[in-house]
């Protein structure tokens, strides 16, 4: 194969002891008509095949090579054992071979790729210490030649020079270089008639710049990652670089450390995110070179890297997509864009993807990692691109999701000017259907002049006859055809006559033995204006009010209720009468937008104390801030030209606060105290801090009101 491997394979387990280890826990998985040789031997480890092969396992990494020298010291193709400098590595056992065969091709049968491990750390330069060539064997070459000869016609196999290359060593264990494992995977391609991938394995944290000296190399396919950090950024990294060489490689990861396989970090810190960064899979090393009697040990492990296989198998273009993690405002994301986006999230939670790019039409659904399944609806099912848009929340449940967003094939919707409209009136429905479309149908409903179009349109209908309209659009294309109704369109015969009253203002605040000027307008079934003939006015509790309306506070309290009438409708007001304040501070930030607060009235000055990088500016009339400062120190004061000690103060204000991002823990705070002491982080003399914000002080909601006390106790 001349260029990367785009197979995805996941989920294996070492299997360095492969052909000798005895896998009795696997025997019961021997079926009738499975291979056996010498008299039905070969059960075993038929059978540990059959189960890895049930649970979608279907890549192993296995040595052919560690006898006298190595981990597990069984291992090895030849008649006699490697035990020292003399030993004969050119006479291979045929016998072995063969049931080697047989094993094998049961793998291909059952769907199970072969890393062919050609030798490990601890003998990397055996062939060479046995001769003392020194660079390339002409023992090594006919061991490469013996296994490729025999073994190559195997549908899937990637032929691995080294187990964890580079350890430094002498003699047997030397360290092999990089010209010196070209060279190696030069001579493998040229004996090898179907030209399997070749790669070598890493040490840990070697890997970026270990495979940067392969860029361009027209002999190395692929990488073998031994690492337990960064596989996202780190496939990535390679893929990007390779790429730049003119050869990218296709970017697996074969080892790492056995404990954190566990708490499900198989999935949030290794399989998904190399997944999404177009990494081409794991195998995962569950800590035991000798104790892989039973595979169902681990079951958990295979099961979940099935689920992972089986989603990018079933709906991910994968060999067209690319890591876009600047796409997604949190998560790892894998795009093929204006197609299929896959955001994987693995604290949970939701985010935002970036399709400004397009305005196409998009399904979005949820996919559990941890128990694989069908994909699921969260809170927000459909998505049209031309922005930055949200996708909503899971369907609940999990710890990690993937969100899978797919363009819609087709899918009908449209939108009506309006919601109400009069008969004999027209109102304009236009197409909003997504897809690849070849026609359109429409049905306009009960009464409607067209009764029908075809066309994207858009369409001016209207309607001889009063009532809810049911409208139908049906769009068909080469991908289906998608059919909507909706009720977005109300037609009214009783246009034009009064329906209600509005009184403005609506609710008040009026200061004893003050006035207030009320003003009344009509409105019809829809909302339009119609003029009012004659009015009256009325105020029951408190207070009076006169023919044009302007009404003047009396008495203390409330609420009091202005009601006009006019042709039997009524429309109503509420007011409050309250006691003279005098008012030292007054804004509502009512002004054009500036990067200053600006001073509103004169002795006082807004002041900005944020540290260099915050900001604070009035836009479209509020109070903005872009970042936040110290705890308990104000962002913006307001000083006061003469301070007061003493005396009663009443504080009225109007708070209506938004925010924007997706920080977990915040606070909102409105503080009026004496000046010196708001610019520390002290809570001592603040003689009022008010508070909005959560989740905070043991709240699991995002709103909450509260104020700190001289002692800094929060109370709620």
């Amino acid at each position: 194969m001349n260029g990367p491997i785009i197979v995805i394979r996941v989920s294996s387990g070492y299997i360095q002891r492969f052909f000798l280890l005895s896998y009795y826990n696997h025997a019961g998985d021997w079926n009738t008509g499975d291979p056996t040789w010498q008299g039905g031997k070969g059960t075993e480890i038929i059978g540990a095949l059959n189960y890895l092969s049930s649970v979608g396992v279907n890549s192993i990494y296995a040595l052919t090579f560690n006898d006298a020298y190595g981990d597990g010291k069984n291992v090895s193709p030849w008649i006699e054992p490697l035990v020292n400098s003399s030993s004969q590595v050119d006479r291979f056992d045929v016998s072995k071979l063969d049931q080697w065969e047989i094993v094998l091709k049961h793998a291909d049968k059952v769907g199970i790729h072969w890393v062919c491990v050609l030798s490990e750390r601890e003998n990397e330069s055996a062939w060479e210490w046995i001769d003392g060539s020194g660079f390339f064997s002409d023992l090594r070459k006919i061991y490469y030649r013996e296994l490729v000869a025999r073994f190559s016609h195997h549908l899937g196999i990637v032929w691995g020079i080294c187990e964890e290359t580079q350890w430094d060593g002498s003699g047997v264990d030397a360290a092999i270089t990089i010209d010196q494992v070209k060279a190696f995977a030069e001579y493998i391609h040229m004996q090898d008639p179907y030209d399997h991938p070749v790669t070598t394995h890493t040490t840990s944290g070697t890997e970026v710049g270990y495979y940067a000296e392969f860029s361009g190399f027209p002999y190395f396919e692929c990488t073998s990652i031994q690492s337990s950090v960064e596989y996202n950024s780190r496939t990535i990294s390679i893929r990007e670089a390779s790429a730049a060489g003119g050869r990218p490689l296709a970017v697996f990861h074969d080892e790492q450390a056995p404990q954190d396989l566990e708490g499900g970090r198989i999935r949030t810190d290794y399989l998904w995110p190399q997944l999404t960064a177009g990494g081409a899979g794991c195998e995962w090393y569950v800590g035991s070179d000798g104790g892989m009697n039973n595979f169902r040990n681990w079951e958990t492990y295979w099961l979940e890297s099935w689920y992972a296989r089986d989603f990018f198998e079933k709906y991910v273009p994968f060999a067209d997509a690319m890591p876009r993690n600047d796409l997604t405002s949190s998560g790892y994301c894998l795009a093929k864009p204006e197609d299929t986006y896959v955001i994987y999230l693995p604290g949970g939670g939701t985010t935002n993807l970036d399709l400004s790019d397009n305005n196409l039409g998009y399904t979005v659904q949820w996919y559990n990692p941890q128990t694989g399944g069908a994909l699921q609806n969260g809170t927000i099912t459909t998505i049209t691109g031309g922005g930055i848009r949200s996708l909503g929340s899971s369907p609940g449940g999990g710890n990690d999701w993937a969100i899978l967003v797919k363009v819609a094939s087709v899918t009908s919707n449209f939108s009506a000017s309006a919601n109400q409209i009069c008969t004999g009136s027209t109102v304009q429905y236009t197409n909003n259907s997504v897809g690849n479309i070849t026609s359109y149908t429409w049905n306009f409903g009960t009464g409607a002049s067209p009764a029908t179009a075809t066309g994207a349109g858009p369409h001016n209908v209207s309607y001889s006859s009063s009532g809810q309209k049911s409208v139908t659009l049906t769009v068909n294309g080469p991908d289906g055809t998608d059919v909507r109704t909706q009720q977005l369109v109300e037609a009214f015969d009783n246009c034009g006559e009064l329906e209600t009253i509005q009184v403005s203002p609506s609710e008040v605040n009026v200061v004893e033995t003050n006035s207030e000027q009320f003003t009344a307008k009509g409105y019809d079934v829809i909302g339009t204006e119609v003029s009012l003939s004659t009015v009256n006015w009325d105020v029951s509790g408190g207070g009076s009010i006169d023919a044009t309306g302007l009404f003047t506070a009396e008495n203390l309290g409330g609420p009091y209720t202005v009601t006009t009438t006019s042709a039997s409708v009524s429309g109503n007001a509420t007011v409050y009468v309250v006691e003279p304040v005098d008012t030292i501070l007054y804004d509502n930030f009512n002004r054009a937008n500036s990067t200053t607060i600006g001073n509103p009235i004169v002795g006082s000055s807004w002041q900005k104390t944020e540290t260099t990088g915050n900001t604070a500016e009035i836009l479209n009339n509020r109070v903005y801030f872009t970042s936040a400062d110290g705890p308990n120190v104000p962002l913006v004061k307001n000083l006061f030209d003469t301070e007061v000690t003493t005396g009663k103060l009443t504080w009225t204000f109007n708070f209506d606060w938004s925010r924007t991002g997706t920080e977990g823990t915040y606070e909102v705070r409105m503080q009026l105290g004496q000046r010196g002491l708001q610019d520390n982080d002290a809570a001592t003399g603040v003689s009022v801090d008010l508070i909005w914000g959560g989740p905070n002080n043991g709240l699991n909601d995002h709103a909450y009101f509260g104020y700190v006390d001289n002692t800094g106790t929060v109370n709620r």
